[in-house]
């Protein structure tokens, strides 16, 4: 099993914007199915449109999502898929609603689950997701994962894989990290603070990302707040610009088992809000 350091970046107006809002990290609790026994799995959540859903909401949501699919059998991938597809028609069912007041969201997802010697990424809607060592990968199919979440009955979940390797990193953003990935080249470190303070040094007012550091362990977690020396004012400081910028909404809640299920799904078909 693998211990993982998050580290999430929320830029708005040049400004710290307080915790990312949509963001889930646990692993299997003990009544977890065997399928996915020894798995830690983080949840990305960001959202488009005029009608988002609070924080609040999105967390409790998140935390029932994460328990169902602990709870789901089959492989990584279908059960991935099925929890996706639940979250698809929770959204299509509110946006259903809205639809007469001409109100919508879209949810982008990213989710990483740490398996074995593997980390399993998924992306619905244009995202941006990285896996970061020696090499740098660049996953962003817009035309496999689809417009996001909450747009059709049927939702477009692309997958990829990426070899799960001591100090690496996993990244997701909904804006390019860096115009080239190279940039992001990271040789394996005890702390990541070389990237992120790059990341932060990128000019753009707005910024957005969640970094998770690999490490061996025992699928315990942990989230850390960005270092003082690594603010935005000082990481402007130190080093020059860098890749070009990142930006939009997601906070991070331990496991909450006891967090309600989300909404019954709608029936019937629903379009794509305008």
């Amino acid at each position: 099993m693998w211990h993982l350091t998050l580290y999430t970046i929320h830029r708005q107006d040049d400004r710290d914007a307080g915790p990312l809002p949509g963001v889930w990290v646990g692993q299997a609790p003990k009544k977890a199915t065997r399928p996915r026994r020894n798995e830690v799995l983080v949840l990305y959540l960001t959202q488009e449109g005029n009608a988002p859903l609070p924080g609040g909401e999105v967390q409790k949501l998140l935390a029932a999502l994460a328990q169902r699919y602990f709870r789901t059998d089959g492989s990584t991938t279908r059960a991935l898929q099925s929890v996706l597809g639940e979250l698809n028609l929770y959204f299509l069912r509110r946006n259903r609603q809205l639809a007469d007041e001409g109100r919508y969201a879209i949810a982008w997802v990213g989710v990483a689950v740490w398996r074995g010697e593997r980390v399993i990424l998924g992306q619905s809607g244009p995202l941006h997701a990285y896996a970061i060592a020696a090499e740098v990968r660049h996953f962003h199919e817009p035309a496999l994962a689809g417009r996001g979440l909450g747009t059709n009955r049927t939702p477009r979940v692309y997958f990829a894989s990426a070899e799960a390797t001591p100090q690496a990193l996993v990244a997701f953003a909904p804006e390019p990290l860096a115009a080239n990935p190279e940039a992001l080249r990271f040789p394996p470190a005890r702390r990541p603070d070389p990237l992120l303070r790059r990341l932060l040094a990128t000019p753009a007012p707005d910024l957005e990302a969640v970094v998770v550091q690999m490490h061996p362990g025992e699928g315990e977690y942990r989230v850390r707040p960005l270092p003082a020396h690594l603010t935005p004012r000082a990481a402007a400081a130190e080093e020059a610009p860098a890749p070009p910028g990142v930006t939009s909404p997601a906070s991070v809640g331990p496991s909450a088992p006891d967090a309600q299920e989300p909404p019954p799904a709608p029936q019937g078909e629903a379009g794509a809000p305008g």
